[in-house]
């Protein structure tokens, strides 16, 4: 309800400028990067954590190792959030919960009976909460669900040939757009919701620059040059999209 506020979005900070560095308590497991020699001296990650929570713990005990926890604002990377469980759903609830109580149980043992009750009682209010509004959140609905005939395939040629093989298996009556460079993409805009950029000499940064600019104005996929399948997620509420072998 308030993503800016200091007081009520201290978990995820809302109120930090992005794309600026940051001291921080927590980095997602996602993607951040140690010395080696300090995850070893720290046992890496704690495997006592099922799902979530892993990454907490380990930035916990960094800083009371003595060290700090940096976020960089300068470095993008494309991740698709919410694959392992929905983030709404109540498994995804519980799954996230319980860790906290892992957690607490772990390093705040002297009061930890109290805090445990607390957290098991958020559990279950936060899932059904959780059950009681799933019926009334409703999917985005993107242009190519309705029309999923039309497909820009952007980059790598032998990417490309290889996307375009795995989209005429699974589709009829596509239409296919092949483009080398994101540079010729402007006359073509109107006419494709779904671009797929394939990835060989086409570099994943190309794509992130894009998408940073055209501000998510299209459904995105990626295909990897002699992979099998075309991949996708464009709404961490639901599961992404694959096209091909999984």
């Amino acid at each position: 309800m308030f993503p800016k506020s200091k007081l009520f979005n201290r978990y995820a900070l809302g109120f930090l400028k992005e794309d600026e560095a940051h001291e921080v308590d927590v980095l997602c497991g996602a993607f951040l990067m140690t010395k080696k020699n300090l995850l070893l001296q720290l046992n890496g990650f704690d495997e006592s954590f099922f799902m979530y929570g892993d990454d907490i713990d380990l930035c916990y005990r960094i800083q009371k190792a003595g060290y700090k926890n940096y976020y960089s604002g300068s470095q993008t990377v494309i991740h698709f959030k919410g694959e392992s469980s929905k983030q709404n759903s109540s498994a995804y609830v519980k799954m996230f919960y319980k860790a906290m109580i892992v957690f607490v149980r772990k390093h705040y043992k002297s009061n930890a009976w109290l805090t445990g009750f607390l957290l098991h009682t958020g559990i279950y209010l936060r899932a059904f909460a959780s059950f009681i509004a799933s019926p009334f959140k409703r999917k985005k609905i993107y242009r190519n669900e309705i029309d999923k005939n039309k497909f820009l395939l952007i980059g790598d040629p032998f990417s490309a040939a290889e996307a375009e093989n795995i989209i005429t298996k699974n589709f009829q009556n596509v239409e296919i757009r092949k483009l080398q460079s994101l540079q010729s993409l402007s006359e073509q805009e109107n006419k494709f919701d779904k671009i797929i950029f394939c990835n060989g000499r086409f570099f994943y940064k190309e794509s992130i620059e894009f998408i940073n600019r055209s501000k998510n104005k299209y459904q995105y996929l990626w295909h990897g040059l002699h992979t099998k399948s075309i991949v996708g997620s464009s709404d961490k509420e639901f599961t992404g999209e694959v096209i091909g072998e999984v």
